[in-house]
């Protein structure tokens, strides 16, 4: 659990969208032509965020073209990929080795994110004690959801409920989505311990706290500590002890054009979570009509750094529905027309 692990640094480049954002289109590589595998793109976007099922999905489609779903399905299933929730609280999609990494170093923002949800939950329950009692159970009955592991943890917690054990276990205890409840249609999920799915050992949380801070800084080329806090979860105080690996992460950069038309992005993108206060996108409220002020999570269209329509998945459908916010252009049509095609599979 505490063996340390050490990682090497990738290539880095770096596209200013505006002056007053660092967020860089190049090192997120929406120029659509990503050559490298699912696991390899995962690592140089810093995880991918997976709130939705599909979310993933067309993420990848957005950096890397038109692909066979079935492809990353078995990526998934395969566990070369996993699901956990880490920054934020969040699910994302990880290489095993950033999970193994960066589930420690997030500890301190996952015990912040249940007792925000499950009021006082760590000063009355031992979460070591939970944490064993959870990979316990799914090691004996195997993988199981979070409701039915919050009544099998509820024995040995009686001043808890079984929906709160559920939920600080998914976050406390180092397990994953089974790759198998992992897919383009969303099975309902069911988790697994880490350990059982990779030869992979948690790393000490000092080298994952370094290792998160330069994954961030070489993703987006942003190295202040208050926006890496802000995509991470971490206090902004826990995110100043990394500055110098920050900085490191982007040395030597230089801004760099980026020919591309209009793309997609999904519910969620992390893009719009990599700074807290500069605006990436036009308009300016856009994060907050996508996110925060929308009664559902939504996708989006841009295009020359605007945000040009939000689109969703139709109900009841399998096709996304667009509702753009500016006259349409031929190239956010033909846009559209090409990610709509490749989403309902024809």
């Amino acid at each position: 659990m505490g063996e340390m692990c050490s990682i090497g640094a990738g290539p880095l480049c770096l596209t200013v969208l505006v002056p007053e954002a660092a967020t860089s289109l190049s090192r997120q590589h929406l120029d659509g032509g990503f050559p490298g595998g699912f696991p390899d793109l995962v690592e140089q976007l810093a995880g991918i965020n997976a709130q939705t099922p599909r979310a993933p999905y067309v993420a990848v489609w957005t950096r890397m073209g038109d692909y066979d779903r079935a492809l990353l399905d078995e990526v998934f299933t395969s566990n070369r990929l996993v699901r956990a929730n880490v920054m934020r609280g969040t699910i994302h999609a990880l290489t095993p080795r950033q999970y193994a990494m960066w589930w420690p170093a997030l500890q301190p923002t996952l015990r912040r994110v249940v007792d925000g949800f499950c009021k006082g939950f760590t000063a009355r329950v031992d979460v070591q004690h939970l944490v064993d009692e959870a990979v316990n159970v799914l090691d004996a009955r195997g993988a199981l959801g979070r409701r039915e592991l919050g009544a099998e943890l509820a024995g040995s917690f009686p001043d808890s409920t079984s929906q709160e054990l559920g939920f600080a276990a998914r976050l406390l205890a180092p397990i994953v989505q089974t790759g198998d409840s992992v897919n383009w249609n969303g099975n309902r999920p069911t988790y697994v311990p880490f350990e059982s799915v990779t030869d992979l050992k948690l790393c000490a949380a000092a080298e994952g706290r370094r290792d998160l801070a330069r994954s961030f800084a070489a993703a987006f080329g942003v190295n202040n500590p208050a926006d890496f806090a802000y995509w991470s979860g971490m206090t902004v105080r826990e995110a100043r002890q990394e500055q110098s690996t920050l900085d490191e992460a982007i040395a030597g950069d230089r801004a760099v054009a980026v020919p591309r038309k209009a793309y997609v992005l999904p519910e969620f993108d992390n893009l719009f979570f990599a700074q807290k206060q500069a605006v990436p996108f036009t308009p300016a409220d856009a994060k907050k009509r996508l996110i925060f002020g929308a009664a559902e999570m939504k996708g989006c269209i841009i295009m020359d750094q605007r945000v040009v329509g939000e689109w969703r998945r139709q109900r009841g459908g399998d096709r996304p529905d667009l509702t753009y916010w500016e006259p349409e252009s031929l190239q956010m049509r033909a846009e559209w027309r090409r990610f709509a095609g490749w989403y309902e599979g024809t």
